[in-house]
Order: structure tokens, then C-alpha cells, then sequence
């Protein structure tokens, strides 16, 4: 099987949880600002646990900030870019090889 290192330019086709997050701008103000890790995704939403509760955010409208822990890189993402099974997407990397 192939790696493919995890950074800010390919970070579209990886796994995303476990990440640091931030979300940067939405289309729902009550959720920007929500900073923690992404315990869940789906096709349509991400799920960042902050504190002790998960806050549900849908991908669509909504700008992401993630840290990679591997390079301590900090790329800004539109969630529109995530939408789609996270399974596709990550499937995906290895087709474009």
C-alpha cells in the first residue's frame, strides 16, 4: 500500500480525525470560534469535541483551521472542499497517483 504524507496541500484527501480544529468562519455565527479535535465525520459534517460536549458543524458554508501534528503545519480549509463520504475522499489520493 502506499503513504502519503499528511500536509497542508494534500490534507483535502486525508483522514481528518484526531485533528486540532478551528472553525474559522460559517454561515451559522454561533459556531465560529469552536476550537477542539474531530472525533466524527460524515458526508455532510464534521464533529469537534470541546471541553467535555461535541459540537456538530456542517461542512457546507463553514472555513475550517487545521493543525497537522506531523509537520506542525496550520492550513485554512473550506468545508465545502470536505464534503463527501470521508472515505471517498481519502480513496481518492490514490487514484490521482
Amino acid at each position: 500500500m502506499v503513504r502519503v504524507k499528511r500536509r497542508g496541500s494534500n490534507l483535502r484527501y486525508h483522514e481528518i480525525l484526531g485533528l486540532p480544529v478551528r472553525v474559522v468562519s460559517s454561515i451559522d455565527p454561533g459556531i465560529e470560534g469552536v476550537e477542539g479535535m474531530v472525533v466524527n465525520e460524515t458526508m455532510k459534517t464534521i464533529e469537534i469535541r470541546v471541553g467535555g460536549r461535541e459540537v456538530v458543524t456542517f461542512k457546507s458554508g463553514t472555513r475550517y483551521r487545521f493543525k497537522i501534528p506531523e509537520t506542525g503545519e496550520v492550513v485554512d480549509i473550506d468545508g465545502d472542499m470536505l464534503l463527501g463520504r470521508p472515505e471517498d475522499r481519502v480513496r481518492m489520493v490514490l487514484k490521482k497517483r
